[in-house]
């Protein structure tokens, strides 16, 4: 990191009022024309000294989006598109185009775009005339300072004949991703601020986004963010890698607090679970609702832990705690499209996210905060890494980590798995619990050995604990929690062979 010497800190000052000309290919319209400089310098180490020096300024929030852009609702902000014909990189044919979202609806901060080309960047100005104002916006007057909100990420992805959007970041620090034949379902975060406490929760914005000009052959699309909030500002780099079965995102940060943060969320990830088969409404004939149907934590230990998630009656926070964590993700196991039937949302195509820290999480936990819903509009359900320790002011933090958007189990995962988690009311104490396993691809199940159920509760009484073996990779464990009305309970099973783990662990807390 530079010292923060005068010269320094006129370069720093330098690179973030970033010059205003246009790269070839996305023209410039009047209203900027006037201001374009000469590109200047860049890379990502100059972008942590200046996310270095942010943190030591007072935090400044962004100006209220402009009236005319505030009042749009959900539909008349729709009517705002994109011009697909001015797609970055478009007219040059390069392997990835960038298109950018608008400010208006929810969609508040306007966000600074940057091009980066042969490491030296430009600014790319907001120009109305990159969007569609279409049907009763049509008679706008749109304002060149009405800005960018997001943007998002073009290719043509293996399988597919056309270039389609595949990645886009928008809205506070959240990105998503889609492989090849998905369609976007949970989203990730740079970061997450006091989250599942019992006040307000921070969202630290990308106030800024630099995309790194592709070669001709490029199958990565690189990209930098600028992270500012009240309590932190950070540097971010992206290696984004699409795929058939997976895309990839390739994080390094540089995280500095301006004040002591309460709790800290590391990998963040939301998504959305409203309900399953056995809690169905009467009143909507899809079996099942969700993004995502649980979350899996591998610890360094060697133990998969699966917590299949709930919609629950007022706000959970569940802690799983290890000696260190390899990864966590929220996945989409049930892939049937007879489970959700819904030809239009195509919950059954939505991918899961894994996130693998390639430095140690040691010391902390996974978190799984869950909040009451009544409509899939709103993501209810969040999973995060917290560290043991908090961070101070004036501290800093580097991270290293991938975040894999994708329909398949972590490669590594080879044992038993839940399939499915049936959990029925019996009466006002007594809860049936069905949980159904498949043996792992990697790791058939003993044919000359029985296979038995170890089932736990911390507090309540099992009974009836029985193992049906459905096929011979499958079985069915089914059993009796008569509950302490009191406290919740939390449940473990997995299966074993004599001494020896079949599967991962399921965990559940009934409440």
């Amino acid at each position: 990191m530079l010292p923060l010497t005068r010269r320094n800190l006129i370069k720093l000052l330098s690179l973030a009022a970033l010059a205003k000309s246009a790269p070839a290919g996305f023209s410039v319209g009047a209203s900027t024309a006037g201001s374009r400089k000469a590109p200047r310098p860049f890379d990502f180490e100059s972008l942590k000294d200046l996310a270095a020096l942010t943190a030591k300024q007072a935090y400044v929030p962004q100006s209220p989006l402009p009236p005319t852009l505030a009042k749009l609702n959900y539909d008349a902000y729709r009517l705002i598109a994109f011009e697909h014909v001015e797609a970055l990189w478009k007219k040059e044919q390069l392997p990835f185009w960038t298109e950018f979202h608008h400010r208006g609806f929810v969609h508040r901060d306007q966000v600074d775009m940057h091009v980066v080309r042969d490491g030296r960047t430009s600014e790319l100005p907001f120009d109305p005339k990159y969007f569609q104002y279409r049907g009763k916006l049509s008679g706008l007057k749109p304002s060149s300072d009405w800005g960018f909100s997001g943007l998002r990420f073009l290719c043509r992805l293996p399988e597919r004949e056309h270039y389609q959007e595949f990645c886009t970041f928008q809205g506070a620090s959240y990105f998503r991703a889609i492989p090849s034949h998905e369609v976007y379902g949970s989203s990730a975060r740079g970061i997450a601020i006091d989250v599942g406490l019992p006040e307000p929760e921070e969202f630290p914005k990308f106030t800024q986004l630099w995309m790194d000009e592709p070669g001709p052959d490029s199958t990565t699309m690189r990209m930098w963010a600028l992270l500012d909030g009240p309590s932190v500002a950070g540097a971010y780099q992206f290696i984004i890698t699409p795929g058939l079965t997976q895309t990839t995102l390739d994080i390094q940060a540089e995280l500095h607090f301006r004040r002591e943060v309460k709790k800290l969320g590391l990998g963040p990830i939301t998504s959305m679970w409203m309900w399953d088969a056995t809690g169905k409404p009467k009143k909507d004939h899809r079996p099942e609702v969700h993004d995502a149907d649980g979350l899996l934590v591998s610890a360094d230990s060697g133990e998969w832990l699966w917590r299949p998630l709930r919609n629950p009656n007022s706000v959970s926070v569940a802690r799983y705690q290890f000696g260190g964590v390899r990864g966590f993700g929220l996945l989409q196991r049930e892939r049937e499209l007879s489970a959700y039937e819904d030809r239009e949302a195509h919950y059954h195509l939505r991918p899961g996210v894994w996130i693998s820290s390639k430095r140690p999480w040691t010391g902390g936990a996974v978190e799984l905060l869950e909040i009451p819903s009544d409509t899939e509009a709103n993501d209810n359900i969040a999973a995060y890494w917290c560290p043991a320790k908090s961070p101070q002011a004036g501290e800093s933090l580097a991270l290293d980590y991938r975040v894999a958007f994708g329909r398949q189990e972590p490669a590594e995962h080879i044992g038993g798995r839940v399939v499915k988690t049936s959990v029925v009311p019996r009466d006002g104490r007594t809860v049936e619990f069905t949980i159904r396993w498949q043996a792992g691809p990697k790791m058939p199940w003993p044919a000359d050995k029985s296979i038995e159920p170890v089932v736990s509760t911390n507090v309540g009484i099992l009974r009836d604990v029985q193992a049906v073996a459905v096929a011979a990779d499958v079985r069915t464990v089914r059993f009796l929690l008569a509950r302490d009305e009191a406290k919740p309970a939390e449940l473990r099973c997995f299966l074993r062979s004599g001494s020896d783990a079949l599967s991962e662990t399921w965990s559940y807390l009934c409440s």
